[in-house]
């Protein structure tokens, strides 16, 4: 059985003898299985790593020997080659292990997966995948933390932390620690405070901006700028980024054009885009027409000049954000 996240499943959590976290988000692992685990306090933990086959004869072992006298145990189990222990793990009847509680954990796997699909096709199990925290979920871990403390922050603050740590992957709960630390020593957390007490104070991601900028997306732009400010980054490193963003899309829709294949067109260009941003890359494409994107060079090319006269500098943030304004706009 399929749960979006360990919430979902904290009222069954009991109905289940065995569960899988399985994915690349391994902080939300870590948290998972110790919220699960805090369930059956009264289970007496024992690690097993199934990257040694012999261990699934221990925990065969395990099961086989459980009686109503015995400790009630809690198995934590890595699994490192999932499809290469489904078969042995298929011959255990874990569906009648009394009060034995088994946790798997694995990295991502795959839809065709029979470790997964075990897991998933069965209402004996629990499965819960492990991707990045969406918004909702960083908002929900950085309140709940807080509340728990007695603590709390205004919604501007909260809406920054969790846009930042969405654009930022990070241990979320660490960094909430020092929040937490810093808070309570008596400081005040603030948006410049807050990017100072990260580990992502020294970070500036040029990519997360230059989308930000041609995507419109304004939210993200006052950390990112705070984030620029603080790293001294140059703006005309921004903007040559920019250019060639823009010449990119430029390329794309011709290219687009000809062959008919938004694909071909996307492998066509060099440097690639990166994956993980294709398919913004695509929606760009839609709303930035050629002419558009002509006027906003015309406007690049001039500031560019502006920064060689050694003009004040501050006037590029404005030069941005009215790029991502227009993307907006036109998004709309």
């Amino acid at each position: 059985m399929i749960f979006k996240n360990v919430e979902n499943m904290a009222a069954l959590l009991k109905k289940f003898s065995c569960f899988l976290l399985y994915g690349p988000n391994h902080e939300k692992i870590s948290t998972s299985l110790e919220y699960i685990s805090s369930v059956f306090p009264q289970h007496q933990r024992q690690y097993l790593d199934l990257s040694n086959i012999e261990q699934i004869d221990v925990l065969e072992q395990a099961i086989s020997n459980n009686d109503i006298f015995a400790l009630k145990k809690l198995f934590l189990i890595s699994v490192p080659y999932p499809e290469k222990v489904i078969q042995k793990i298929n011959k255990l009847n874990l569906k009648e292990i009394g009060e034995t509680k088994i946790i798997f954990k694995a990295t991502e796997l795959k839809k065709n997966s029979k470790f997964r699909s075990l897991f998933e096709k069965s209402n004996s199990f629990a499965c819960l995948p492990c991707y990045d925290n969406n918004q909702d979920e960083i908002r929900r871990t950085i309140t709940q933390k807080l509340a728990s403390e007695n603590l709390e922050i205004n919604e501007n603050l909260l809406d920054f932390i969790t846009i930042f740590f969405h654009q930022n992957k990070s241990n979320i709960c660490n960094e909430i620690e020092k929040i937490i630390i810093f808070i309570k020593n008596g400081q005040r957390l603030n948006e410049k405070s807050f990017l100072k007490i990260t580990n992502f104070n020294n970070h500036f991601d040029l990519e997360s901006l230059i989308y930000a900028i041609v995507s419109g997306d304004l939210g993200k732009l006052d950390f990112l700028f705070e984030i620029k400010k603080g790293n001294n980054f140059p703006n005309i490193t921004i903007i040559n980024s920019l250019v060639n963003h823009l010449y990119k899309l430029i390329y794309f829709k011709e290219k687009y054009k000809l062959t008919g294949s938004k694909q071909v067109a996307l492998k066509s260009i060099k440097p690639p885009i990166f994956f993980k941003y294709e398919a913004e890359f695509i929606d760009q494409s839609k709303f930035w027409s050629i002419s558009h994107i002509e006027i906003i060079l015309k406007k690049l090319f001039t500031a560019e000049k502006r920064l060689k006269t050694k003009a004040n500098p501050d006037f590029m943030n404005f030069i941005f954000l009215s790029i991502a304004q227009s993307a907006n706009r036109l998004k709309y």
